[in-house]
């Protein structure tokens, strides 16, 4: 398979909550500038057979579940099926009145996963600076690989995250 743009890259604009600038895949490998994009990646390649690892690294948890109901029944039923384009323009109406707004964000889209996919997950692990709330209900275990990844990749990215699906 060649690489491919997904999303052509627009230029380095903020991506903020809800843009993305560019979405690029070489086989299963994908890059991109919203980490919401991610839980799209690995709807192109999880089954309901196999159990996954999942590796996060960032500086945040990226596990918001404050309205995890709201977004959740927001979402098609065929959210595997979508292309990247209807995905990233999923929204909703938003209970609190401010009219439609985006359903999968950069700090939604893991907790969304972990909410639909836990089951098939074997393993999942955090290495973050622990900022934000760790609302992902996973039990934490300190080890000192992780520790260490998490040294080397803090270090001087603040925010650059890093999710690996296995």
């Amino acid at each position: 398979m060649d690489p491919e743009f997904i999303l052509p890259f627009s230029g380095r604009n903020v991506s903020g909550t809800y843009d993305n600038n560019f979405l690029w895949r070489f086989g299963s490998t994908y890059i991109m500038d919203n980490h919401g994009a991610a839980l799209w990646c690995w709807l192109q390649h999880i089954d309901n057979v196999s159990k996954y690892e999942l590796l996060h690294i960032d500086q945040h948890y990226d596990c918001l579940s404050s309205r995890i109901e709201e977004w959740l029944e927001a979402l098609p039923p065929n959210l595997n099926k979508l292309t990247f384009e209807e995905y990233r323009h999923l929204s909703h109406r938003s209970f609190d009145g401010l009219g439609k707004t985006p359903t999968i964000r950069f700090d939604n889209y893991l907790s969304i996963f972990l909410k639909l996919y836990s089951s098939s997950l074997n393993k999942c692990a955090f290495v973050t600076q622990k900022k934000g709330i760790n609302q992902t209900g996973i039990t934490k275990r300190k080890l000192l690989i992780f520790s260490l990844l998490a040294t080397f990749f803090m270090f001087s990215m603040t925010e650059i995250g890093l999710s690996i699906l296995i």
